[in-house]
């Protein structure tokens, strides 16, 4: 299979991704019901905007990051599990791909939330929901170590996920490069269970478990591939079914099923340059949707505009300005600041193309 025809599959994958995107930016609305740190007594989920359209998206968008962790495991294995060998793919040059793609962003929003929250404390006496802003939670943020050991949020509050994430990215390294990757995936799967057993909050077990069935959807989705559509068929069957009983565990049933049936799902050519724009742009709404929010809350407090998460043209504007900018971002910062990177450190005449995706 040549290189297009590869990445032509993952195109459903990117709008799986894209639509947990989505997912979160409804789900984090309801921050516009914050005062400070804490969201309004009388809040009411179902009193936000085309609630009965989207509430899926209102109930359960917190889960879009655990639909990232999945297929950021089935990309991860698709694209690297045949490159890093004992003689293959760096430890250098894998530290200088994942840094090129998450940090450049990661630093200028880190600033950004920062300024915007000292101007917010300025403004009103408070910090906009995340109230832990201090020196040390800066120097945890800026190594992208806040979330290691603790669930607690600061500054861009988003970047807890991507926190551990990049714990998960080095075991998946070494487990691969020592050729022991079925045994760390099931050392993976025991220790969260184990942590679900002793009520763990640590973010870690559940980002590394659900990164692992990623990689193993996309390991062993080729041997029932001739079979697929009964897989699908009883992935959704079981997912309903659990649903009924808890309705986050038939989502997460329902979410493997779509992952190991995305690439399987042909899409016409023209429509590739836009799945993949809107699948690019996930990293870029996801970090930046949340200083948006609080200049957005800046904005309206100097208007003398008092915030309404009932309000359909406050989810417009909230929207409409989240994903223009991130396509803005991704194309005029994002892709720039990865080439930049690698050519600078990776060595003469290895790619430097910007990823894709991932």
């Amino acid at each position: 299979m040549t290189k297009q025809k590869r990445e032509q599959k993952l195109l459903g994958l990117e709008l799986l991704r894209f639509t947990s995107a989505l997912a979160i930016l409804f789900w984090h609305f309801q921050q516009f019901a914050y005062v400070g740190d804490t969201r309004r007594a009388d809040f009411a989920r179902e009193e936000q905007p085309f609630y009965a359209a989207f509430h899926l998206f209102y109930e359960y968008g917190g889960t879009g990051v655990t639909v990232f962790w999945v297929i950021s495991g089935y990309i991860f294995y698709w694209k690297y599990a045949e490159k890093i060998t004992p003689n293959g793919l760096s430890a250098s040059r894998f530290f200088v791909l994942r840094f090129s793609r998450l940090y450049p962003l990661h630093i200028l929003t880190l600033v950004l939330v920062a300024g915007l929250q000292y101007a917010s404390l300025r403004q009103s006496g408070q910090y906009f929901v995340t109230s832990i802003n201090d020196l040390p939670h800066f120097v945890l943020q800026l190594f992208m170590a806040s979330n290691w050991a603790t669930y607690e949020k600061s500054f861009n509050a988003p970047v807890w996920s991507i926190s551990v994430e990049v714990l998960v990215y080095a075991l998946f390294f070494v487990s691969l490069r020592s050729r022991i990757f079925l045994a760390s995936a099931a050392c993976v799967l025991i220790a969260a269970i184990l942590a679900k057993l002793l009520n763990s909050v640590l973010p870690i077990f559940w980002c590394a478990a659900y990164f692992y069935i990623g990689c193993l959807i996309a390991k062993y989705s080729p041997l029932v591939e001739s079979r697929r559509w009964l897989a699908v068929a009883g992935g959704i069957a079981v997912g309903a079914v659990a649903f009924q009983a808890k309705p986050v565990a038939g989502f997460l049933t329902l979410v493997f099923t779509a992952v190991f049936l995305m690439p399987f799902i042909p899409f016409p050519s023209w429509s590739r340059p836009s799945i993949e724009l809107a699948g690019n742009m996930t990293y870029s709404s996801y970090l930046l949707h949340f200083p948006l929010q609080l200049g957005i809350m800046l904005w309206l407090r100097v208007a003398g505009l008092p915030p309404d998460y009932r309000s359909p043209a406050l989810l417009f504007v909230y929207l409409t300005i989240t994903l223009a900018v991130s396509a803005l971002v991704y194309h005029y910062f994002e892709v720039p600041a990865q080439r930049w990177v690698r050519n600078r450190w990776l060595r003469s005449g290895q790619s430097t193309k910007a990823s894709v995706g991932i």
